[in-house]
């Protein structure tokens, strides 16, 4: 006869159990000691505390964390935003930048995008090397790929740099500013709750797994932003 599985493991999984001390310690850690620790979730702590390890976004992701709370004065990515259209709705987002968002920047900056419909701005910018460089073949493929590039990159850049906007009213433009994958965060008594982090592909292809995603790991942490 099969004994029952331990208390906390009857859907196989193993539960785990920590109580507030620990619990506040370890977001502390992940969040290297901001006043706003314990209003980050602990899915949100371990995450940080992975990607720290395997250097990968962490302090990109406290830079936009830090700029929301106000410990930062300005930021070079748009304003955070609330989610427009359920399911997502109320929930808001902000963008943290790495070097692996420049080409969507970039591709963002000359109407690339694959739902944009094209950008006067490259016409423009096609026309003047045309004009300036056209009868020289071997300077302009070469002056057409660094304003494409680096170019549209520091386009995105300079609108952003010094941005001070944290946040946009719903309805709102968040302004120019380099974008990047998401930071998910909910609103309660003038305060924000971090969430998670969520790629644009997850958004805009699956938002309802995203929120289920975001739902299984905070609704019980932080069921008022979920009622």
């Amino acid at each position: 006869m099969t004994s029952p599985p331990p208390p906390g493991e009857e859907n196989g999984s193993p539960a785990i159990s920590m109580t507030l001390e620990p619990l506040s310690q370890l977001k502390a850690e992940a969040a290297r000691g901001r006043p706003y620790s314990n209003r980050i979730s602990f899915a949100l702590a371990l995450e940080l505390a992975r990607q720290y390890v395997e250097r990968q976004d962490y302090f990109a992701v406290l830079d936009t964390l830090d700029f929301l709370e106000g410990l930062r004065g300005a930021s070079s990515v748009v304003a955070g935003s609330q989610f427009k259209y359920r399911p997502l709705y109320p929930l808001w987002h902000a963008h943290y930048f790495t070097t692996r968002h420049a080409l969507r920047n970039i591709m963002l900056r000359w109407g690339l995008h694959s739902d944009d419909t094209g950008n006067k701005n490259l016409d423009r910018m096609l026309q003047e090397v045309a004009a300036e460089f056209g009868e020289e073949p071997d300077v302009w493929p070469g002056v057409l790929t660094h304003r494409l590039t680096w170019g549209g990159f520091e386009d995105r850049l300079r609108k952003g740099i010094q941005a001070t906007l944290r946040e946009c009213a719903p309805g709102e433009k968040r302004g120019r500013g380099l974008t990047g994958d998401w930071i998910i965060y909910g609103k309660h008594g003038g305060q924000n709750y971090y969430l998670g982090l969520a790629t644009h592909a997850e958004g805009s292809a699956a938002p309802e797994r995203l929120l289920e995603r975001i739902r299984l790991a905070c609704a019980a942490e932080f069921p008022f932003l979920f009622s």
